[in-house]
């Protein structure tokens, strides 16, 4: 009998980095809402203890719940990739080139 499993997704770098980032971000933040004086400067830091751990939670379940999303090659039968940017950013450039020509 063979075992079929579903094919583990790796993390991505930026899903890695997201979650180091969260992560080292808790300690801290739980240090200063324990040390500060002003009750609301300890609610914000909670608040932001709040989002690092959410933010840590939310990355892990997207990457490690075994499946692997599958994106299509074509939309409408034009290439998958958003040029949108691409172009702002080419014509951004022209201008900020030519007012720098003045």
């Amino acid at each position: 009998m063979t075992a079929t499993a579903s094919p583990v997704r790796q993390a991505t770098v930026g899903e890695m980095l997201g979650m180091l980032i969260a992560a080292a971000c808790v300690l801290p933040l739980i240090i200063i809402a324990a040390l500060t004086e002003s009750s609301g400067y300890a609610f914000h830091a909670m608040l932001g203890v709040l989002a690092s751990v959410s933010a840590i939670v939310l990355i892990a379940n997207r990457c490690f719940d075994g499946t692997i999303p599958v994106e299509p090659q074509e939309i409408d039968g034009k290439p998958n990739y958003n040029m949108g940017p691409v172009k702002f950013a080419t014509v951004a450039a022209m201008v900020w080139g030519i007012a720098g020509f003045t």
